[in-house]
């Protein structure tokens, strides 16, 4: 009965790692989640029972992360998402379990791989990135300018074996945990310390327009505030909906624009909004929209699996529930460029789901971003556990960028993110105009210039650390 009760722990500890990214208080539960499943597989000798202990690991972590997706679908459908994230981190896992004497070290590398290969595929995302929850500890993180956040799981699954070795099994003198620990932390003040934007930044006004719920009422919000100065006002994703020939004369852009009083009166609105085709269909977009400029356009690029797209439809579109569980189908419009250049600065405008993709992040601030503007909403998914998780993505995508991340939303989380991941305003479901000072910034960071290398490195090192480890362990058994 011993092996029931810890194949039924395993998910116990993928729920751990869950809660772990929910707050900063929250945040040690990551290691106990590790260390404990460290356990169950080296005191497992069968593979099936290894195998069953990780994949019920797996199945706990990602059925929480995602659970949210049942209330945007309204059908079983969201559940999809959990299948393939769980599959991706498993296939890998077939290999570890047969490593007798390096089962640990093997798990370590295999789930590495399955971090990699999810956030990279086109319908992976970052969400179930392990060492997210540093983002809370911004200072001790600034080693990401150069190993990105896949650097931070590597941290977490190795202070966490650190902590096995030396509290549990015993054999791994303190010291060894000690160096895991001061090392990055080192390692961080040194890069905080001497990491400047050597003067290559322009000092800027934001106005975020936070909503409520099935509020659109910038232009209100607008002129209630038309005495602060903002040099560029930020609303949420798709609070409008009209057809592109018509904005010149469409009543509630003119009624944003005659909000542009005062003080306000020379800035530049970026409008999220769904845009109709002339062809009748319509994409998600952000505008700008200014007294005196002409309009500017950038259309939404990466749409979110089984909600604004259907993946694989020439297989998955024949089975009609799937097909009609899908919320709304956008077009693919192509950008002529991805930067909005107004005056000398370079903007990169992302709508919602787009705000979490650091090598997308990466790719714009090579073609001249100096800052994010992020326009989201949390109205479909109302889930605020999603939304902590996206600030603690932008936070270290904004380390690993060395940008500012502006994000504005209606029913969730608006702030600004600084480039050493601070926070420096957030606002929480009500309507409001949130005024905060911003540094557009131009040097790359070393992660930024080589992020594809850098990925395909720690991929390489984990396929061979776990291929390393079947061989020893191969070995050991002849």
């Amino acid at each position: 009965m011993t092996w029931v009760i810890k194949i039924g722990e395993a998910p116990v500890f993928g729920v751990l790692l869950y809660f772990s990214q929910d707050s900063p208080i929250l945040l040690p539960l990551a290691f106990p989640a590790f260390t404990g499943l460290f356990y169950i597989l080296d005191t497992f000798v069968q593979p099936g029972l290894r195998l069953l202990a990780i994949t019920f690991f797996i199945l706990a972590y990602s059925l929480a992360t995602f659970s949210y997706l049942t209330h945007v679908a309204n059908t079983p459908l969201g559940l999809i998402l959990v299948i393939i994230p769980w599959v991706i981190y498993t296939i890998p896992m077939l290999f570890s379990i047969f490593c007798k004497r390096r089962v640990v070290e093997a798990f370590a590398f295999a789930w590495l791989i399955g971090e990699i290969v999810f956030l990279t595929i086109p319908i992976g995302n970052p969400y179930l990135i392990a060492g997210t929850p540093l983002s809370y500890l911004p200072d001790a993180i600034q080693w990401y300018r150069y190993s990105g956040p896949i650097g931070g799981s590597i941290w977490l699954l190795g202070l966490s074996y650190l902590l096995y070795r030396t509290l549990i099994r015993k054999d791994m003198p303190y010291y060894a945990l000690a160096f895991g620990v001061v090392l990055p932390v080192l390692c961080s003040l040194l890069i905080g310390w001497s990491v400047s934007d050597n003067g290559h930044r322009k000092d800027r006004t934001v106005g975020i327009v936070a909503l409520q719920a099935d509020n659109i009422a910038i232009d209100s919000i607008l002129r209630q505030n038309k005495t602060v100065k903002c040099d560029y006002i930020l609303s949420p994703e798709a609070i409008f909906s009209f057809s592109q020939s018509s904005i010149s004369i469409h009543p509630r852009l003119t009624s944003i624009r005659r909000s542009l009083q005062d003080s306000l009166k020379n800035s530049t609105v970026f409008i999220g909004a769904y845009l109709i085709l002339p062809d009748h269909t319509v994409t998600n977009s952000m505008v700008t929209y200014s007294r005196e400029d002409t309009p500017q356009f950038r259309y939404k690029r990466r749409y979110i699996p089984f909600g604004e797209y259907l993946p694989w439809r020439s297989l998955l579109g024949e089975i009609t529930w799937i097909n009609e569980a899908i919320p709304y189908e956008l077009t693919a419009v192509p950008n002529e460029s991805e930067i909005i250049r107004i005056g000398g600065d370079n903007i990169s405008p992302l709508i919602c789901y787009e705000g979490i993709f650091l090598n997308d992040m990466c790719d714009y601030c090579q073609q001249g971003a100096e800052i994010f503007f992020v326009s989201a909403s949390n109205e479909m998914v109302n889930n605020m556990h999603c939304e902590r998780q996206m600030v603690n993505i932008n936070r270290a995508n904004a380390i690993a960028t060395n940008r500012y991340i502006v994000r504005a939303t209606q029913e969730g989380l608006s702030y600004v993110v600084d480039n050493r991941g601070r926070i420096k305003n957030i606002h929480s479901v009500s309507d409001a105009l949130i005024v905060q000072r911003v540094a557009l910034i131009s040097p790359l960071t070393f992660y930024c210039k080589y992020h594809d290398g850098i990925i395909f490195i720690y991929l390489f090192l984990c396929v061979g650390g776990l291929a390393w480890c079947l061989i020893r362990s191969l070995r050991k058994s002849v």
